[in-house]
């Protein structure tokens, strides 16, 4: 849908796009929310339901279970050559309910340990108790071979939900510290699934320009220092689950940190230009572009004389109005913004005398793209305003 954005800061034309849908670009760690939702459709490895471990005393308990250890499809390493398995009755973790004792049998995964999966998955979920509030810091690896440094914290009295998605598959994990007491990860559990069901969300863009249905034939203006700045809202974008949303904004394929969130300004050069707002639920991405041109007030004032050769003024009267504008753009292309708006000031007022009593809507029309031009132009400088030069009534 190709649309022209009428409002302050230059012509915008704009064409809204739909960008491709279940994919992101990165490995994600998934929001707490988002990960209390789809916990219940994952696969778990629970230390508790191997026949490897009974009761709250292990076989390995003192000398410690073999590394490479294969249990419920998923292989862990560790850098000892053996793993140090632990039944956690203290208040820091919480009892397993597939423990008849009540309590949680855990995996001690030491830094430069890894834990990798036979094949790729989706969604990975890592379920960390008993190490108090101790960060760390694992290195996760997908199916395209993409690495991401992700840092967590686990949580004193309480359970640390580490979610990690990545449209090409999380292939491996690796623990690369632990800080604060500098222990080991406490595993308690490590959940996965092949898909989980997600609705994408939707992406929506709005900016303080009005936005109109169809391409008007409204001419937009460029500011006098050769830019505009654009006030763009992305919070309309929704999510049918009610998934909290990621916000990315993109300039010309590039994009910046410093724009974030649902709402952001943007300020353009002369040109064309594209921005890409991109929401994502950590597990489907959806966008939207605006393609984006900035033009001078030279330009404007060009296809503002262009309105008046398309009219069907007189040439006499046609002439005479041209005439004015071809002086204003010539002082615009010198720099001279305070002559331009006195002589579109001197066009405005020959359109109420020589159009409004011949085409009132054509009258409209130019005057009020006149008055925009002037308010665009406006840099403090000396002349007159814009917002007081009023559009003849429409008859």
């Amino acid at each position: 849908m190709k649309t022209t954005l009428i409002g302050r800061g230059a012509i915008i034309t704009a064409t809204l796009v739909a960008l491709a849908g279940p994919a992101f670009a990165q490995i994600r760690v998934l929001d707490q929310q988002v990960v209390t939702r789809i916990l219940p459709e994952l696969r778990e490895v629970d230390f508790e339901d191997l026949p490897l471990f009974s009761g709250p005393h292990l076989p390995g308990e003192t000398q410690g279970l073999p590394s490479p250890l294969t249990v419920g499809g998923i292989t862990l390493q560790d850098p000892r050559g053996f793993f140090r398995p632990a039944v956690c009755t203290s208040p820091t973790c919480q009892p397993d309910p597939d423990n008849t004792n009540g309590v949680n049998i855990e995996l001690f995964l030491d830094a430069g340990g890894s834990i990798s999966f036979p094949q790729t998955l989706r969604v990975v979920v890592l379920d960390i108790q008993g190490m108090g509030d101790d960060p760390f810091t694992l290195v996760v690896t997908d199916g395209s071979g993409e690495r991401e440094i992700v840092t967590g914290q686990g949580v004193l009295y309480g359970v640390a939900l580490i979610g990690l998605a990545s449209p090409a598959g999380i292939s491996s994990v690796a623990v690369q510290s632990v800080g604060g007491s500098r222990g080991p990860l406490v595993l308690a559990r490590v959940l996965f699934a092949e898909t989980v069901p997600n609705n994408c969300p939707e992406a929506r863009v709005l900016s303080d320009r009005t936005l109109s249905p169809a391409p008007t034939n409204i001419v937009e203006i460029a500011n006098c220092k050769g830019r505009t700045c654009l006030h763009l809202d992305g919070s309309m974008s929704s999510d049918a689950d009610g998934d909290p949303l990621n916000y990315r904004w993109l300039v010309d394929d590039t994009p910046f940190e410093s724009l974030s969130g649902a709402v952001t300004t943007i300020c353009l050069e002369t040109g064309r230009h594209e921005i890409t707002l991109t929401v994502d639920d950590g597990l489907c991405l959806a966008g939207a572009a605006l393609g984006i041109e900035v033009i001078t007030p030279r330009q404007a004032v060009e296809r503002l004389i262009e309105k008046v050769i398309d009219s069907d003024l007189s040439r006499r009267h046609q002439r005479s109005l041209i005439v004015t504008l071809k002086a204003a753009a010539n002082s615009f292309a010198r720099g001279n913004f305070n002559a331009g708006r006195w002589q579109l000031s001197a066009f405005i007022h020959q359109v109420r005398a020589q159009v409004l009593g011949k085409d009132a809507d054509l009258a409209n029309d130019l005057v009020v793209t006149a008055q925009e031009i002037i308010r665009q132009v406006d840099c403090g400088k000396k002349g007159p305003s814009g917002s007081k030069i009023h559009a003849p009534p429409a008859k």
